[in-house]
């Protein structure tokens, strides 16, 4: 479908005869301008991407298992450049396992994998990589003064 925006593709399927409810979802938006498609989105938000999802149960308490891939390229959100942005995983027994996450934006680069316990709201990291090259461009956020880099690998 094409909005004011630009592109929108959507495609679902669910098997109701299935027990638990079996599903697939697609969204895809090469080149949408939010901004131009609601008011409520007042800044620059050029989105680009493909998510995919499926799997069986809707209710994470209970009988919810999935998997699902976000990966999107040349975004921009309110204004904020985000080159590359990537999110895969899997959902089982209210428990969100985090196999890929990568996010590439101007200050920083971000990488990690991890679990978010949905029930019990725990966030558990197994690996986080930050990478800001120049600490002085955290000045437009907020942390004005600051100089040099930073790095960080581990847990």
């Amino acid at each position: 479908m094409t909005t004011p925006g630009g592109p929108l593709a959507l495609d679902a399927w669910v098997d109701t005869t299935a027990e638990p409810l079996a599903w697939k979802v697609g969204v895809a938006t090469p080149g949408l301008d939010v901004e131009r498609v609601t008011p409520l989105v007042p800044q620059a938000t050029h989105l680009d991407i493909t998510l995919g999802a499926e799997g069986v149960g809707t209710d994470p308490n209970t009988d919810l298992r999935a998997s699902f891939k976000v990966s999107a390229k040349d975004q921009v959100v309110f204004d904020e450049e985000l080159p590359e942005l990537s999110v895969g995983g899997r959902i089982d027994s209210g428990v969100v396992h985090l196999e890929e996450f990568g996010a590439v934006h101007s200050a920083a680069r971000l990488a990690a994998k991890g679990s978010i316990d949905l029930l019990n709201e725990v966030v558990a990291l197994e690996q986080l990589d930050a990478q800001v090259p120049s600490l002085a461009a955290l000045g437009k956020y907020g942390a004005g003064g600051l100089r040099g880099s930073f790095g960080y690998s581990g847990r």
